[in-house]
């Protein structure tokens, strides 16, 4: 027999969805609750139950909870606006409990966004995955005290509900497995000369004819980065070799790939994301092909961006000398051409709806006139957000430049 009953609790305010039903399917089971039915219209156990049937459970199901439904112990609903962000207060849970977090519609709809579970120290413990989902979901594998950060990736702005369930009976002494480390992927265009066999698979002069060279990285993150921050070894703190446990790392050499090969893989990647959409960033002077790898990775881990992220490395030599600056300076200019084809392969070869676009330092020389030559020559661009940061380029060179004309397409 089967009693229709409303679903209230991580769903209470879509009644009968779909995202309600797959939120209380995953749960399933909690304590002495059971769910036993969800119906698109929401059919409640007193309109239903007749006194024979009445008379028929009481007889077959004696002492046994038929109708009980799952509740929150604890829900919080934070307003969070268009490409905003929204945090909770610091909360207590307990090992086994289950934390839910999902977007609420808004007048204009309903926004879409990632989540993050951070400890009182500001630890990353948790993020939303890659791919989407109605609602994100956190086990708690010990007693301890939390707080939900949460970023809207959309132009709708709504309400983040955060629900917190008990853990079943029993299972309080529970531990959830968290992994030591993320692993990001990031793929890459360069026109850098090889270096097979060498430490930077890369170097830092240009590559015979500039040609571009593309492939993907893998990079590990480690469970207590902080945000903002690119952990490495530290001379202060007698640390001489990478530890994956404590520092963004490279795992393993890049994987290289053909130019057709490379946009496919994009393609297909970014038409699995929710938002359509791609991360490139131009790093600036005094930057490896590795640190430019392991940058594009702790970014994109931080936003818990959903897309591609990617990133392209112009020959800089890595070197604070004056020397090293201007050949750097020389590189960065020589490789606007190579820059801006990437772009324009990158908008016509993939599916992405929109393209957000990071410089760092001399980088900005590479990404502003690339932009400007786009745009004088009339291109459909897909950028969306452009930003310069501690940009190194002339004042006035940039006042002529910045009047970028091309529209979205």
């Amino acid at each position: 027999m089967r009693i229709d009953a409303t679903w209230r609790g991580a769903a209470a305010t879509e009644q009968g969805s779909k995202r309600a039903a797959r939120i209380a399917n995953s749960l399933g089971k909690t304590g002495n609750t059971t769910m036993v039915g969800l119906t698109r219209k929401p059919r409640y156990y007193t309109s239903k139950m007749t006194f024979p049937r009445f008379l028929l459970v009481w007889v077959l199901l004696p002492g046994v909870v038929l109708a009980q439904i799952s509740k929150p112990r604890a829900s919080v609903r934070m307003s969070i606006e268009a490409f905003g962000q929204a945090r909770s207060e610091i909360f207590p849970v307990k090992a086994g409990d289950t934390v839910v977090v999902y977007p609420e519609r808004g007048s204009d709809g309903t926004p879409a966004i990632n989540s993050f579970v951070y400890g009182v120290d500001k630890v990353l413990i948790e993020k939303e995955g890659e791919e989407p989902a109605d609602a994100f979901r956190w086990k708690a594998p010990a007693d301890t005290k939390v707080y939900i950060l949460s970023s809207n990736i959309s132009e709708q702005a709504g309400t983040v509900v955060v629900d917190v369930f008990s853990a079943p009976a029993g299972t309080g002494s529970a531990r959830a497995t968290i992994p030591d480390a993320a692993v990001m992927t990031v793929y890459y265009a360069t026109n850098r000369v090889a270096t097979p066999g060498s430490e930077e698979p890369y170097g830092g002069d240009p590559a015979p004819g500039n040609k571009t060279e593309y492939g993907l990285c893998h990079v590990s993150i480690p469970r207590d980065h902080r945000m903002g921050e690119l952990e490495g070894p530290s001379i202060w703190k007698l640390e001489f070799r990478p530890d994956v446990n404590k520092h963004i790392v490279i795992v393993g050499p890049p994987v290289v790939a053909g130019e057709a090969d490379f946009f496919g893989e994009l393609k297909q990647k970014i038409a699995n994301s929710r938002e359509k959409q791609a991360l490139v960033f131009i790093h600036g002077f005094n930057t490896t092909f590795n640190n430019a790898a392991r940058r594009t990775a702790q970014i994109a881990y931080d936003l818990g961006f959903d897309g591609v992220a990617a990133f392209y490395s112009w020959p800089s030599h890595g070197s604070l000398s004056p020397l090293g600056f201007n050949e750097d300076g020389r590189n960065a200019d020589l490789t606007v051409a190579q820059f801006k084809q990437f772009l324009a392969d990158l908008s016509a070869k993939t599916q992405a709806k929109t393209i957000h676009l990071i410089a760092h330092s001399m980088g900005n020389r590479v990404l502003t006139r690339a932009l400007s030559e786009m745009s004088l020559a009339g291109a459909k661009t897909k950028f969306r957000q452009v930003i310069l940061m501690a940009p190194d380029v002339d004042a006035v060179l940039f006042q002529q430049t910045r009047g970028w004309n091309a529209q979205p397409s």
